[in-house]
């Protein structure tokens, strides 16, 4: 099922706070610090971000991808995200709107430099806690490929559990042909919170 068979997802929060971090959309103003955190990022990602191969991309193409990004959030069919300490940005995160009508997805990455601090975790665990604030989500999604080992950490961290081995296109260097799927429902969650 594709995001034009959904129900209308509910928008998410604008600014979700996580310790140091802020999460929030993109705005027009942060296309140069967007710009320079990806370049930065581009051989860390290169192994395993697909949209990684249209970078380096100048500022005045981060303003229009920030204005799809913004289009996407208003037609309620996509909700990107940066990863914010300060002014800097030291990530990507969101929703992906794709899968059963009761779920999403979560994606992130990491600026370099800013790696092993646990921001894809700390930012995933409040985007979950986001998505269940939201009564048609029943279950929350991550996806990565089985070689991409940092990635893996994020949903078995949050308690995650693993259901599907897929094989797949390797659409990367990096990519080994299988994709792993996790999966977390609101009444696991719940327990989670309670057993903490």
């Amino acid at each position: 099922m594709g995001s034009d068979d959904r129900v209308a997802v509910s928008t998410p929060s604008m600014r979700i706070e996580v310790d140091e971090l802020v999460i929030r959309p993109y705005r027009p103003d942060d296309a140069r610090e967007l710009m320079e955190a990806v370049s930065d990022s581009i051989e860390h990602l290169r192994p395993w971000m697909p949209w990684i191969q249209f970078e380096p991309q100048d500022i005045h193409d981060k303003r229009k991808l920030i204005k799809s990004f913004s289009e996407e959030w208003e037609s309620r069919t996509g909700f990107t995200m940066g990863i914010f300490l300060g002014d800097r940005v030291v990530g990507g995160t969101g929703f992906h709107v794709r899968g059963p009508n009761d779920s999403l997805e979560i994606g992130y990455w990491v600026r370099t430099g800013h790696t092993r601090q646990r921001i894809a975790v700390r930012s995933t665990a409040a985007l979950t806690e986001e998505a269940f604030q939201h009564s048609q989500i029943d279950r929350v999604f991550i996806n990565h490929d089985e070689a991409n080992i940092a990635s893996e950490g994020v949903p078995l961290s949050l308690g995650f559990s693993l259901f599907a081995r897929e094989p797949r296109e390797a659409l990367t260097s990096g990519d080994s042909g299988v994709l792993k799927r996790w999966v977390m429902t609101r009444e696991d969650w719940l327990l989670k919170k309670q057993d903490q």
